[in-house]
């Protein structure tokens, strides 16, 4: 686990970059709004361009008809858990296994203590795993921060969200072989909780990692009806930090999401 330093240090030169950022993506939907004419130009280009490579990407499908493999892909005699711990750990994020969800809790009190984190952001309380969870924040003297923005207020609200430090999500579905998370984001489930803070928090019941992806895709059908994106903002698949790279290939963490990323699996509470 980190520790408190560095979450405490640069928490504001990230945190104004990836508002900066945000900022320029309000700006070119903006744009996009009033641009027509440029929408439909683009559109007609990705046309012509499957127009010329049709034949191939078809030949190419026909080669590989369904129903594809579902894996594993991965020869591990790990378990599913273990191999979830291994490959996230392996990319620099923090993989906590709590049994029960009072040691999820008193987990996550600790990576926020750690962080010198005083305000959060977080999904709505019945959409996560620990509802006592929020309260329980409260009571050591946390403050949750709504992470709301509005269309009338985008910059003065960015700015004001800017120096939370942690967010903390649910979990939907992982995959064991690749260390990812899969966020289903809309009401309640806001995308900002797992994208503007430097600390990510992820509670990740362990019954809902899963070997590989189809099956992640799977339980997501099953819970959510055949097309999970229907009214849902987006779907996103964390592995990890946000790591950038620039020309001479120096990896850099946090740039344009989340510096530490904390998946607090809560595996069920032991038997006596």
């Amino acid at each position: 686990m980190t520790g408190g330093s560095s979450a405490n240090n640069e928490p504001n030169r990230h945190g104004a970059r990836k508002v900066k950022r945000l900022l320029e993506f309000d700006i070119l939907a903006a744009q996009k709004s009033t641009m027509p004419d440029s929408r439909q130009r683009i559109l007609s280009r990705i046309r012509d361009s499957l127009g010329t490579t049709r034949a191939s990407l078809e030949a190419q499908a026909a080669a590989y008809p369904p129903p594809h493999g579902y894996g594993p892909f991965i020869t591990t005699e790990l378990d599913p858990v273990e191999q979830f711990r291994a490959e996230l750990s392996a990319l620099h994020a923090h993989v906590h296994l709590c049994d029960g969800p009072d040691a999820a809790i008193a987990q996550v009190l600790e990576i926020m203590q750690l962080s010198g984190a005083r305000e959060f952001m977080a999904w709505q309380t019945d959409e996560l795993p620990l509802p006592a969870l929020p309260q329980r924040l409260a009571d050591a003297g946390m403050r949750a921060v709504d992470p709301q923005v509005r269309a009338n207020d985008r910059r003065a609200r960015y700015a004001e969200l800017e120096p939370v430090t942690a967010g903390i999500t649910g979990v939907h579905a992982a995959v064991a072989e690749s260390g990812s998370m899969i966020l289903l984001h809309g009401a309640g489930r806001p995308r900002l909780a797992s994208l503007l803070p430097p600390v990510h928090i992820a509670l990740l019941p362990a019954e809902r990692i899963v070997r590989t992806l189809p099956e992640a895709f799977d339980r997501l059908r099953a819970e959510h009806g055949r097309d999970p994106f229907r009214d849902r903002s987006n779907l996103v698949v964390i592995t990890g930090p946000s790591r950038t790279a620039d020309i001479e290939l120096s990896l850099t963490l946090g740039v344009h999401g989340p510096r530490d990323v904390h998946a607090v699996v809560i595996r069920p509470s032991a038997q006596p």
